[in-house]
């Protein structure tokens, strides 16, 4: 019994060292844990401002004081729908009467919606494509080359290659990665 009592009285005896070296630890770990964490956000960032850039309206939760990150679209849709809110409780509560269909992501710090500001009426787009543009442009968000989509529509590489040209005449963009990327369509 006194032999344990000795243990746990030397085991006391040490721990404020040990305390101390394990707050220091903890303390560097905390600090390396944040410099990664700045540095994750600062990919998001620009990953964010690339979403932003294709023609959708990007929201970024701030790590550190909840402040939220708006992109230029996102800033002029929420212009539209009365401001713009400076904590993410606000974002949401903004953004609370828009359909579900229009977000393309919703996580815990991330918004990516099409606004309604931004982008034509859907109707306009779908009466200016063709039937067989639309099927193309489907085709073409699903990652099929011209070739396979010659082969899926029962025609030539170059008919698809005519078609692509004329919905980026239509939709107002110059490439395969603007149509892929660009803001959601219904078509």
């Amino acid at each position: 019994m006194e032999d344990s009592l000795t243990k746990s009285q030397t085991a006391a005896d040490a721990s404020p060292d040990r305390q101390e070296g394990f707050g220091e630890f903890l303390g560097g770990l905390d600090e390396k844990m944040r410099l990664r964490n700045k540095e994750l956000h600062g990919k998001l960032v620009a990953w964010a401002e690339l979403a932003d850039a294709a023609g959708w309206c990007v929201a970024l939760k701030q790590p550190d004081d909840g402040a939220v990150w708006l992109g230029g679209l996102a800033k002029l849709d929420l212009q539209e729908l009365g401001g713009e809110p400076t904590t993410w409780s606000e974002l949401t509560l903004a953004l609370s009467h828009i359909p579900e269909s229009s977000f393309h992501r919703r996580g815990g710090a991330l918004l990516i919606w099409s606004g309604k500001s931004v982008l034509p009426p859907e109707s306009q787009l779908e009466a200016n494509l063709t039937r067989r543009e639309k099927e193309v442009m489907c085709w073409l968000r699903e990652g099929k080359t011209g070739s396979e989509m010659a082969i899926i529509l029962g025609c030539s590489p170059r008919t698809v290659e005519k078609h692509l040209g004329n919905l980026y005449r239509k939709l107002g963009i110059h490439n395969r990665s603007a149509a892929i990327f660009g803001p959601p369509r219904t078509l």
